[in-house]
């Protein structure tokens, strides 16, 4: 048991940093939890595992030139 206390009176030294030692790595847990959380929708972006967008079936009807091009013409023409 002597040999056992004698060997941790040299870490007595180290007791003043070992607690910022222990809030570092704690830190340092949850930072690359999140970066790793942050990485992962851009590897599927980049790996292409997201749902793909089909294309629509039918295109949507829009309304004639001849209405449009003359409520245009008046809507920005000055009075």
């Amino acid at each position: 048991m002597k040999t056992y206390l004698r060997i941790l009176q040299y870490a007595r030294p180290l007791a003043n940093t070992v607690p910022l030692y222990l809030l570092y790595t704690i830190f340092g847990i949850f930072f690359g939890i999140g970066n790793l959380a942050l990485v992962i929708p851009m590897l599927n972006v980049l790996f292409e595992t997201t749902n793909k967008l089909s294309a629509p079936l039918a295109c949507p009807s829009l309304p004639s030139p001849s209405t449009t091009s003359r409520a245009r013409s008046t809507t920005f023409l000055p009075r």
